[in-house]
């Protein structure tokens, strides 16, 4: 018995923000990553609680001429269209009105279920991206993983910081944030 091989159809940045303008995805929780389009996991009320958290702690750091954006697209190369949980990015008077920003400073995600995915592909795609810094905040183990200094397709620093530890951005070295501060109570 022969079995026909079917590829997977490899959707550009292009192609996809055209059919998201038409509404072929309506009612869709995707996101592009890396050609294909990847189903975005229904939030836990942990998850909720963290992404208010840590947006509260990164808007407290915020500097004029930055902006924080909560779950919305990056523009980061010809096929990822990625919708962090939170990127700070440089403020746009119009907000974006024509386009996605294609640059961040930070990047963060709050991770559970998608530890793995996070890690390694949304990783992947931001230091591609030449992204400085990725957060992923580790709800399972109770950790924040900073990644920074991006090369090629990896970082050359992994930092965990476990709920006693400070992190500071490197956007606003001056100011530090509390891992604890950042994690839903259990």
């Amino acid at each position: 018995m022969v079995t026909a091989k079917v590829d997977a159809h490899h959707w550009t940045r292009g192609e996809y923000e055209r059919r998201v303008e038409a509404g072929a995805f309506e009612g869709w929780k995707v996101e592009l990553v890396e050609g294909a389009l990847h189903e975005v996991t229904p939030q836990t009320s942990r998850h909720s609680s963290a992404v208010r958290k840590l947006a509260r702690e990164l808007q407290a750091c915020l500097v004029e001429g930055l902006d924080l954006r909560q779950q919305m697209p990056l523009a980061l190369g010809s096929d990822s269209l990625p919708e962090a949980d939170l990127a700070v990015v440089p403020a746009d008077p119009d907000d974006y009105a024509e386009a996605h920003p294609d640059r961040a400073l930070l990047v963060a995600e709050v991770s559970q279920t998608s530890l793995r995915f996070d890690r390694e592909t949304k990783q992947r795609v931001y230091a591609l991206a030449g992204i400085p810094e990725y957060w992923i905040l580790n709800l399972t183990s109770g950790s924040l993983e900073v990644y920074r200094e991006p090369a090629g397709s990896t970082y050359r620093s992994r930092t965990v910081l476990g709920s006693a530890d400070e992190v500071s951005p490197l956007f606003a070295p001056g100011m530090a944030i509390r891992v604890k501060r950042l994690l839903p109570k259990k």
